[in-house]
């Protein structure tokens, strides 16, 4: 099947989320949603197979405040090269810029993401790409930041090449298989924080400033 390329081109300044999601909602499934540059209102649902690409991060998803900016619900998503921001505040909720549950195959990469309490929250998420993305968290005490990557009961995923500042945790629960290689973290609580999590690769990951190794 051919994929198609959506491009979205608008004059306005702000894009309403209804716009985006309608987009999304119309494309077919595998499709490429190609976005121009320009701020676009979250928040946004991700529920098929398709590709979400800003191209040089210029294309900018900002969340309303209250919940994920970018939610995945479907396997074999790829989001890439877009600026993420404005999640909301629940620690409860895990509010994030990018959420996936209960997928597989999805890839994250080459990502910027900010004043987002949680950056990239995984649960049950498997055989999955997070590569070269930057994450900070919102600006609040160490403690209460949330963590810039978390996986729960996911397995099998290549963490790679990420670069984490300002956030808390980068933190695995009963989660394994999973290759953490390459990343860099700075001014972070927990450089790596394991949690009934055993047999993960950590390789050539650089950490400084943080309060725990």
């Amino acid at each position: 099947m051919k994929k198609l390329i959506l491009i979205l081109t608008f004059f306005s300044h702000f894009i309403f989320a209804s716009e985006l999601q309608e987009a999304i909602n119309k494309a077919p499934e595998g499709s490429k949603i190609t976005l121009a540059q320009g701020e676009y209102l979250g928040n946004i649902v991700i529920n098929k197979p398709l590709t979400l690409d800003g191209v040089d991060k210029k294309a900018k998803i900002v969340g309303d405040g209250n919940g994920s900016v970018i939610t995945i619900k479907s396997s074999n998503v790829v989001i890439k090269n877009l600026t993420i921001e404005n999640s909301g505040f629940s620690v409860e909720n895990v509010d994030s810029a990018i959420y996936a549950k209960d997928v597989n195959n999805i890839t994250i990469q080459s990502n910027h993401m900010s004043d987002s309490l949680f950056g990239i929250n995984l649960e049950q998420v498997n055989r999955s790409k997070v590569i070269d993305n930057f994450i900070t968290s919102k600006d609040l005490e160490l403690g209460i930041r949330g963590d810039a990557i978390r996986l729960w009961n996911s397995h099998d995923n290549q963490l790679l090449s990420n670069k984490i500042y300002k956030s808390r945790d980068f933190v695995l629960w009963y989660s394994s298989g999973n290759n953490i290689e390459n990343n860099y973290g700075s001014y972070n609580r927990y450089s790596l924080h394991f949690m009934h999590a055993g047999r993960n690769m950590v390789r050539n990951n650089f950490f400084e400033y943080n309060s725990v190794g």
